[in-house]
């Protein structure tokens, strides 16, 4: 056998495989140089196939623990996943009835038809004698309906339409009470519903669902009072009195306050109420006692104004079906004029036109 001699200088034509182990590859008598080559490759992309899957899996696993650790930890920032979030607070339909717009409410309209199904029909159809306000029978039992400060009512998470009902925590066992919370109101209004009836323990079952039935109808399209628009209704009557007369009759930095819908009150050392109403028309007072206080002030009182705390103007501001009347009253309360009511008279008369002065013509 013929020794071979050293390997020569490497063929530069020949492709250098980086990391080919040619102990694993032996050389075969009838396997020529070029097919040794071509094996080699092979082999080595299998192993760098095999490699590069190993290290996508390694990067996919990776990615995998972080996107988990990373959804662990917004869950602990978070509270949980979608279906523990917190839902959307529900806007309340009523939002926008501020006092002006509960004023314009005919609560007898949203009421007419039957309230509580379980009661049937009403025995007694819903009327009203003044704005805001309505009362009705139904089943035995009385439910009356007003628009009023709701001081007294708490909110227990209840609401209908989107609507929170409150609670009347001042009710006894002959009475339930309920309020829609409309807009934010200060002091805060609210629309009222009263049941009063014979079985006790029934009550608050039934203000509850006169109250649901009324948001409902209330949140669709609330009823306007007839001739709104040139009615005392809808007058502030918190507004219809200038800062200087309040200044000069009532009292310095005295700010009115809506005591109910339609009535405003001024306390001093004395107080002064504004109310705006539906009444009776008007009867003139008989045989008034004039007191002229000069400069062109007469003021003239009855009999019992003589001895009493009290004086009160009225001025009626338009006639309307019925026999009634809308009325503008000033009422004055000041013991410590308790000798000379006529100066309790003149503040109320000149409130009075000051009032008058500001409200629109009757057309």
């Amino acid at each position: 056998m013929t020794e071979q001699g050293p390997a020569g200088p490497p063929d530069a034509r020949a492709t250098q495989i980086v990391g080919a182990d040619p102990a694993r590859y032996p050389e075969a008598a009838s396997v020529d140089a070029f097919e040794q080559r071509l094996q080699a490759l092979v082999e080595i992309q299998r192993e760098n196939s095999l490699r590069r899957r190993r290290k996508r899996a390694l990067i996919v696993t990776s990615a995998v623990a972080v996107l988990l650790v990373c959804m662990l930890a917004g869950t602990a920032l978070f509270g949980g996943g979608d279906d523990d979030r917190p839902a959307a607070p529900t806007v309340n339909p009523l939002a926008a009835l501020n006092l002006t717009k509960l004023r314009s409410i005919d609560l007898c309209a949203a009421v007419k038809d039957p309230l509580v199904s379980s009661l049937g029909e009403w025995t007694k159809a819903p009327s009203s004698t003044q704005w805001g306000s309505c009362a009705g029978e139904s089943g035995g039992y009385q439910l009356d309906f007003d628009i009023k400060r709701i001081e007294g009512y708490r909110d227990n998470g209840k609401s209908a339409e989107g609507v929170p009902i409150l609670e009347d925590g001042t009710s006894g066992n002959d009475s339930c009470g309920r309020a829609l919370l409309p807009a934010r109101t200060d002091p805060q209004f609210g629309i009222a519903v009263r049941v009063r009836g014979p079985q006790s323990d029934k009550l608050c079952g039934v203000a509850d669902e006169a109250a649901t039935e009324l948001a409902h109808r209330i949140s669709d399209a609330p009823p306007q009072l007839p001739n709104f628009r040139n009615s005392l209704a809808r007058q502030d009557p918190c507004a219809l009195v200038d800062s200087i007369v309040v200044k000069l009759n009532i009292g310095d930095r005295v700010r009115g306050a809506p005591d109910l819908l339609h009535t405003c009150r001024w306390t001093s050392t004395g107080t002064v109420t504004l109310a705006l109403e539906r009444t009776k028309a008007l009867v003139p007072i008989e045989k008034p006692i004039p007191f002229d206080l000069g400069d062109g002030n007469v003021v003239f009182l009855d009999e019992a104004e003589l001895g009493s705390p009290t004086c009160v103007r009225r001025w009626q501001y338009r006639s309307i079906d019925g026999g009634d009347a809308e009325v503008v009253t000033v009422q004055v309360d000041n013991p410590t004029l308790a000798e000379h009511p006529e100066f309790r008279c003149l503040a109320a008369q000149l409130v009075l036109q000051n009032v008058l002065d500001n409200l629109p013509q009757v057309s």
